[in-house]
């Protein structure tokens, strides 16, 4: 299987689980600078100068180490899995 990418507008308001994240999937952060993210009880909490922009929940294993954030070039951040 390739790569994809989830473009997310809103992440604040996504509800979705999201399943089979894989190494080198990317959630695009539309528009959305997250500057810290912590993950707990399969929830990504991202986070931008403290306030909480969004939270992302995973089925599977993952830690908070697995997750890199990086820009997007387009004023938003990717995230990217790297087991």
């Amino acid at each position: 299987l390739s790569a994809g990418t989830l473009a997310l507008a809103d992440p604040g308001n996504f509800q979705a689980t999201i399943q089979g994240f894989a190494a080198s999937d990317i959630i695009d952060l539309v528009n959305t600078q997250v500057t810290s993210e912590t993950y707990a009880n399969n929830t990504l909490t991202l986070s931008s100068n403290g306030t909480q922009v969004a939270a992302l929940h995973f089925t599977g294993n993952y830690t908070q180490a697995d997750f890199t954030l990086s820009t997007d070039n387009h004023g938003g951040t990717d995230m990217t899995y790297h087991p």
